[in-house]
């Protein structure tokens, strides 16, 4: 029986891979749509260094199984509902490693690879996906305050940005300049042209960065409901992951006429212990 590898798609066949999850549309969107992010930030020559996108010995096409890891997270799916080949792709990961799972749909073979290699479980969040058809979006009524406006972000508003989000890490200003540049986002500016809220489509295609410069008014109701519209508007379905517990924005979404579509699992792991650490004890 031949080894199996960990095979990188390559750029020249990522629109073929991309176009598998169009079957039974929209069931497979999330995964259409980070590929999808990926073909678009090529094609702007979008620096991908720490990107790579693994098929199991190159056999993409067979039944959609990938790994695919975006500097310090990870995202997987698979057609193939035996999910062999996406168990058989976690064992050839690095897990020398700590990866944050995006937006998960295999927490008990997760776990099971987690405890195969004695990884430590440093986060493990399950989330609601708060979903909403593009057909539905376009017909949302928006009113905002007196002299209030939605624009656009510019880079500009990268380091605001980043300096108000809680998860910023090295190199995050460059990603969210990317995000501003390539996908789609709203700004909710005030009467003087500052910005206020802001929101993002990340690379999977969910809402996300939803982020207020001044809590408590509003204001991040105010501007998911203007992305979701302008989503609709491109004919996009929108959908966000929020934690299970965390009762205010739930409420939020529900307020606006999200409906919860289906649940998924946030899970990083500690690097693997070498095994010179674990004689030591």
């Amino acid at each position: 029986m031949a080894t199996d590898l960990l095979q990188e798609v390559l750029p020249r066949d990522w629109k073929a891979w991309r176009d598998l999850y169009k079957s039974d549309w929209p069931r497979h969107e999330v995964a259409y749509n980070l590929i999808d992010n990926y073909i678009t930030w090529h094609e702007h020559s979008v620096d991908l260094q720490g990107l790579v996108l693994y098929s199991l010995n190159g056999q993409w096409a067979q039944n959609g199984t990938y790994v695919i890891i975006d500097r310090g997270e990870m995202f997987l799916y698979t057609l193939d509902s035996t999910l062999d080949a996406l168990r058989r792709m976690l064992t050839l990961v690095d897990w020398s490693q700590s990866y944050l799972i995006n937006m998960g749909l295999y927490r008990p073979l997760v776990m099971e690879i987690y405890q195969k290699y004695e990884l430590e479980v440093l986060f493990d969040k399950h989330t609601c996906i708060y979903y909403m058809a593009h057909e539905e979006a376009r017909k949302l009524n928006v009113t905002l305050p007196a002299g209030f406006r939605f624009a656009d972000l510019d880079v500009s508003h990268a380091n605001f940005i980043n300096d108000e989000w809680p998860h910023k890490r090295p190199g995050s200003v460059r990603f969210i300049e990317q995000l501003i540049r390539l996908n789609v986002n709203v700004g909710l500016f005030d009467g003087a042209g500052q910005l206020v809220a802001w929101c993002m489509r990340v690379q999977n295609g969910a809402m996300a960065m939803l982020g207020v410069a001044q809590p408590r008014r509003g204001y991040g109701s105010l501007v998911a409901l203007g992305f979701t519209r302008k989503m609709g508007e491109l004919g996009l379905n929108t959908y966000a992951s929020v934690i299970d517990s965390n009762e205010p924005p739930r409420k939020m979404f529900e307020k606006l006429g999200y409906k919860v579509s289906w649940t998924t699992d946030w899970t990083r792991n500690g690097p693997i212990k070498q095994k010179n650490e674990l004689n030591s004890k």
